[in-house]
C-alpha cells in the first residue's frame, strides 16, 4: 500500500542515511522494485545507502521476517522550501 511505503520513507529524514543539506528530499526514481508478497498490515523496513550519496535501498518485511518487497535503488532529489510553497500555491481543494 503507498501509505506504508511514504511512511518507511520518513526513516530517510531521521537516519543519517543522506548528507544533510538543510533541506527536504522528495523520492524521484524508483529502480528494481520487486514485489514478493501482497496482504501485509505492517511491514518492517531495512534501508541502506546505496551507491550515490541521494539513494537508497529497502527491504520491506512482515512481522514473521518474511519479505514483502524490495527496492534495489531508490534516488532522492532535494527540494527546497521555495519549491514547496510553489506548488502548494497552485493548489486547489475543489470538495
Amino acid at each position: 500500500h503507498p501509505a506504508l511505503l511514504d511512511a518507511a520513507l520518513h526513516a530517510v529524514g531521521i537516519g543519517n542515511l543522506l548528507e544533510a543539506n538543510g533541506g527536504g528530499r522528495l523520492p524521484f526514481a524508483w529502480n528494481g522494485v520487486t514485489l514478493h508478497a501482497a496482504g501485509a498490515s505492517a511491514v518492517r523496513v531495512r534501508m541502506s545507502p546505496a551507491g550515490s550519496r541521494d539513494t537508497v535501498s529497502l527491504v520491506l518485511a512482515d512481522g514473521s521476517g518474511q519479505p514483502v518487497a524490495s527496492v534495489e535503488s531508490l534516488a532522492m532529489r532535494e527540494v527546497s522550501e521555495e519549491q514547496v510553497r510553489a506548488a502548494r500555491a497552485g493548489f486547489v481543494d475543489s470538495l
